[in-house]
């Protein structure tokens, strides 16, 4: 079924993937020599690295997800030739655990780092395999019986994984240790590992997940809902939990209907990221939401087109399997979301600022830090991970950054990937690798223009704290302001302030930076691409050269024009590597001097996609007509750009305290105190905004109490003449949360 031009998923599509997965993995393992790792199994394994990555001896025969395909294919369908093959499957296992215990003088513990069964990703599908089968009646005892041993090395590779919390890894091994008890009650490791996995469950039961990345996600939303169901847990904190998760992925998800790469992820992934694919289907039919449903749906859509129908994975059996078993019970009807600018959800746990327009226009700013919350789990992380540039877990120094900006299905920004051949210059989690403002102690040499390579590091995490400042919408404008508070390494107060001019399709991003002591300093945004070309005093053209993030026919041409407003600071372009690509360029605007405690410096940067010799014209004028500078002391800044005949104003307090004067009474503030002039405008807003044209101006502001134009009073807020035991004690303005209104000419 289509609906709204994407095909609509069902059981009957998420069941023919699976009964692929079985075949094709039937295909290469049937006649597979499975026993020629004896020629391997001799040498000494205590040099081996016990991980879940199928480097070790075992890793060509792992069958965890081809059983799980043939087991789940088998009870749908009642094909007797996919339980004979799961069978093979676990013989085969059987066959060479006995050999290696009988040929081998391997320990115990040698053998676990083998992994016959790998204890991570495969062991928890393997032992599902194995539970329908004997549920079916087609595994019998005499097998499981033989099987337990082998099982059981897995389980003590599991039992010496030293991490816990709500995350991904821990998620894996509690499926793991639940189906072993149930499967074989009479193993030596029944009683403990039932134990460890209601305890290592509780901190995901209606809790929140301290992984910042859609990649690790969905291990944690499948590994969970799978305990859930296999348990019979619901409450009210499950349902709440499961529900925000699944409506977040749905409005963070792109235009093309792809999900956004932050933190350990990369652009275009369907890898761990589409392991939440169950999890999103059993939403939409448990909450009868047609919204997460159409979301799903156009998730996977989107992947069969773009990996020419190569989502067949065994790796995505368990998420099929439940995606499958959901929609045979609930298949609801889609509902298109209705998309919007705005927090995704909130700006207290996600943390996101996500921006949409016409022609797949799309920005996502990721203000998140590691957040007040799985506060013991990120205390034994950090004594156990041995990754220092990461924001536990799984996350990078990207607070404040865009991560991505697409225009007609076309990435003009992306985040910086994860894991690509391990960049030798820093770690691939740190800040710089981010389309974001970078701050630096001290200033740099005279001799040294080169502000990139001086900003690199090793890029050791350092904890901030961010929050939501504003998001505003008023006709033609969006914006958002985002704090992020790093006084305690870097000593600074950044805010990043995004305008979306919806109609032009265009942006405006403002950072501002309070030092936080009498300091020198070196700071500048930074913005990535393939290459940068210099197309004017201070404006380049970036181009996407990565073959991930291009878009389709007919915007090979598309790129990003990135115009800094100020013509008074220098700039620069250096190469860096980014998505596992050398000679990568990226471009920054920067300041390297003395400050004040409490002075401010800003950078105001254009983003503007180009693709045709109108555009880059159109570009070009707009750039030329914009200016900025700070007034008021330098507690505002005032920001003016001409666009299609349209003058913009904007007026904004970097200091959102500026006019609060008397802390003993209340209101503290006053329009005296705290007013600010923008050209003909005067007002006390914290934000505010002028369009103009021939006839009119049209303006919004919040935080205000009053606002002038030319001398003239357009708005004011009522004075009290009275005091409120609640509310005052001091006569004075209202200060209004907002306000809109034009001026005729």
């Amino acid at each position: 079924m289509k609906f709204d031009g994407i095909e609509i998923t069902n059981a009957q599509f998420y069941i023919d993937l699976i009964r692929r997965c079985a075949d094709e993995h039937w295909e290469s393992y049937e006649n597979q020599d499975y026993m020629d790792f004896q020629k391997d199994i001799q040498v000494d394994t205590a040099h081996f690295s016990s991980t879940t990555t199928l480097t070790v001896v075992f890793g060509k025969v792992q069958y965890g997800y081809a059983l799980q395909a043939c087991a789940e294919t088998f009870k749908h369908t009642g094909e007797q030739k996919y339980a004979d093959m799961g069978l093979t499957y676990i013989r085969r296992i059987v066959e060479i655990y006995e050999w290696v215990r009988a040929n081998t003088k391997l320990t115990d513990h040698e053998i676990d780092s083998l992994q016959l069964i790998e204890g991570g990703f495969a062991a928890g599908p393997f032992l599902k395999g194995c539970m329908i089968l004997h549920d079916k009646g087609v595994l019998q005892q005499d097998l499981l019986d033989r099987l337990m041993p082998a099982v059981e090395c897995s389980i003590r590779f599991g039992l010496r994984m030293v991490e816990w919390g709500p995350f991904n890894r821990n998620l894996l091994k509690v499926t793991v240790f639940d189906r072993f008890s149930k499967l074989f009650p009479n193993s030596r490791y029944a009683e403990k590992t039932a134990k460890m996995a209601k305890f290592l469950i509780e901190d995901s039961i209606g809790r929140w997940n301290m992984e910042d990345t859609l990649f690790y996600n969905g291990i944690w939303y499948i590994c969970t809902l799978e305990y859930f169901l296999e348990n019979g847990i619901r409450n009210f904190r499950t349902e709440t939990v499961f529900r925000y998760y699944a409506v977040c992925a749905a409005h963070l998800q792109l235009p093309e209907g792809s999900l956004p790469d932050y933190g350990d992820n990369r652009p275009r992934d369907f890898g761990c990221v589409a392991l939440g694919i169950g999890f999103y289907e059993w939403c939409a039919s448990h909450f009868n939401d047609g919204e997460i449903r159409y979301f799903a749906s156009k998730f996977v859509s989107w992947a069969n087109e773009y990996y020419k129908g190569a989502i067949a994975s065994g790796w995505l059996v368990r998420s099929y399997a439940v995606a499958a078993d959901a929609l045979l019970q609930n298949d609801v009807q889609p509902q298109k979301p209705d998309y919007i600018s705005g927090e995704v959800i909130e700006d207290l746990v996600g943390k996101k600022m996500v921006f949409r327009g016409s022609d797949g226009d799309y920005l996502l700013c990721n203000y998140r830090d590691e957040g007040n919350y799985a506060l013991t789990a990120r205390q034994n992380m950090y004594c156990t991970i041995p990754a220092p540039a990461e924001k536990v877990h799984h996350g990078h120094s990207d607070e404040n950054a865009i991560i991505d900006y697409t225009y007609k299905g076309k990435f003009l920004l992306s985040d910086g990937g994860y894991r690509d051949q391990i960049c030798t210059d820093g770690h691939y989690r740190a800040d710089f690798y981010h389309n974001k403002m970078i701050v630096r102690n001290g200033r740099m040499f005279y001799e040294d223009k080169n502000f990139i390579q001086h900003i690199r590091n090793i890029g050791t995490y350092l904890k901030v704290e961010t929050q939501k400042v504003f998001y505003y919408h008023s006709g033609n404008v969006e914006a958002s302001r985002t704090r992020l508070d790093d006084t305690r390494h870097h000593r600074d107060v950044q805010d990043r302030t995004i305008i979306h001019f919806v109609k032009e399709n265009m942006y405006a991003v403002i950072d501002t930076v309070k030092a936080a002591e009498t300091y020198e300093y070196t700071l500048g945004p930074v913005w990535h691409g393939g290459k940068v070309h210099k197309t004017g005093e201070t404006d380049f053209l970036v181009v996407q050269t990565a073959d991930i993030l291009q878009g389709p026919s007919g915007t090979e041409d598309l790129n990003l024009r990135v115009g800094f407003v100020r013509k008074d600071l220098p700039t620069d372009v250096q190469k860096m590597r980014r998505l596992g690509i050398d000679d990568q360029e990226s471009v920054a605007q920067y300041f390297s001097e003395y400050l004040v405690q409490g002075e401010y410096i800003h950078f105001v940067t254009l983003l503007m996609p180009e693709q045709t010799a109108e555009d880059k014209a159109r570009n070009s004028t707009i750039l030329a007509s914009a200016s900025c500078q700070q007034v008021a002391g330098g507690k505002a800044l005032e920001f003016n750009v001409e666009i299609d005949g349209v003058h913009y104003t904007f007026g904004m307090k970097m200091d959102e305290t500026y006019g609060f004067t008397d802390y003993k009474h209340r209101p503290t503030y006053s329009f005296d105190a705290g007013k600010a002039s923008y050209g003909k405008f005067t007002t006390d807003a914290l934000f505010a905004f002028f369009a103009e044209d021939e006839k009119c101006i049209d303006y919004a502001a919040w935080m205000v109490s009053r606002v002038d134009y030319d001398g003239k009073t357009s708005f004011a807020s009522e004075q009290t003449q009275f005091s409120n035991n609640d509310l005052s004690n001091n006569p004075g303005a209202i200060n209004h949360a907002r306000w809109e209104d034009h001026i005729q000419k």
